[in-house]
């Protein structure tokens, strides 16, 4: 298994990769992924962090086997509705 850098390095914003999502719903930036050069596409990363731009109610894409932490930086609120079944 690769190991993540021993030492901090800067994040620049031109380093930033910014893509729509699939269901055309909003935007994500992927700021950091690990290890670097994953493919978000077929979920080779083992971390990633990123900011999601929300355009409008959609559901969250799958990644089997990743947990996902969210953090509201701007805006009002996230609802979720699990849906059972």
């Amino acid at each position: 298994m690769t190991q993540p850098p021993s030492s901090f390095y800067r994040i620049k914003n031109a380093d930033y990769k910014r893509m729509p999502w699939r269901n055309k719903a909003g935007y994500t930036t992927e700021v950091v992924v690990f290890p670097e050069n994953s493919a978000l596409e077929n979920a080779t990363f083992l971390w990633r962090a990123s900011v999601a731009e929300i355009n409008r109610d959609s559901s969250f894409s799958r990644f089997p086997g990743y947990d996902r932490h969210l953090l509201i930086i701007d805006g009002r609120r996230m609802v979720s509705m699990l849906r059972l079944g």
